[in-house]
């Protein structure tokens, strides 16, 4: 029994230092994307935050590779989180809206061991759809022990499609911005102006006639008074003149 001390002493010493080993490897950098689930109307933006989590392993320096579908969302913009220092080499940092890729990189001055924001990202919902935002196998972190690939929680997206009641709304709006008339006027139905334009025509034109046929009648009237009256005129003097009233001096 004495012998098997030992025996079962480095046994149990043994594995519990794979144990601790298999910890220590599991205990490595992972992000976080957040919110995990993201519901938007097409055309809308949407942040998503971008954190990680060093699990108590001093990191120097963070390379995130974001992966989404280019045929759904658009990359409109990214804040890198403040204490964090980019770098701009090419293969560190680019935004390919055609692929679907973003790569970012930072280093944190003087290492961080605590879960730390890393920034944000804004995205267009450009198509209705659904799919995710997930961490590329190009994610590294670069720790104290030296680079590690990083693993993450992604984020997974629905784009609804936008209602078609509001195109219908603004449609709506649109045409009674162009039907509001400057000034206060009478609307007559289509079809009744053409009609009543052309029986004021004839009804004007009628008038017009009338009343050229009245002055004409006055006019002959004036003059067949006139006539008549130097007729008379004549007779008197006719008269008188056989009468022997009026005699005219030779």
């Amino acid at each position: 029994m004495s012998k098997l001390l030992p025996t079962i002493f480095l046994g149990a010493f043994a594995i519990s230092l794979l144990m601790l080993l298999a910890v220590s490897a599991e205990a490595t950098t992972t992000a976080t994307l957040s919110p995990a689930i993201i519901n938007v109307i097409e055309g809308q933006t949407f942040n998503v935050a971008v954190s990680v989590n060093p699990q108590g392993i001093i990191n120097y320096a963070e390379k995130i590779e974001l992966v989404f579908s280019p045929s759904n969302l658009e990359v409109v913009g990214f804040t890198l989180g403040s204490v964090w220092m980019g770098l701009t080499q090419p293969g560190f940092d680019s935004i390919d809206n055609v692929k679907g890729i973003v790569i970012k990189t930072a280093g944190y001055p003087g290492g961080t061991s605590v879960v730390a924001p890393f920034g944000t990202i804004t995205f267009l919902a450009k198509k209705a759809g659904n799919g995710s935002v997930q961490f590329g196998g190009n994610s590294v972190a670069f720790e104290a022990g030296g680079e590690k690939v990083m693993f993450g929680k992604n984020s997974n997206f629905v784009i609804t499609p936008l209602p078609v009641k509001v195109w219908e709304d603004i449609s709506e709006e649109i045409v009674s911005e162009k039907e509001v008339p400057s000034k206060l006027s009478v609307v007559v139905p289509v079809g009744t102006v053409a009609t009543s334009a052309v029986a004021s025509t004839s009804v004007f034109s009628n008038i017009t006639s009338s009343s050229t046929q009245v002055a004409a009648l006055e006019k002959a009237g004036i003059a067949g008074y006139g006539w008549l009256f130097g007729f008379i005129i004549l007779a008197v003097f006719g008269w008188l003149f056989y009468t022997g009233k009026i005699k005219i001096n030779s």
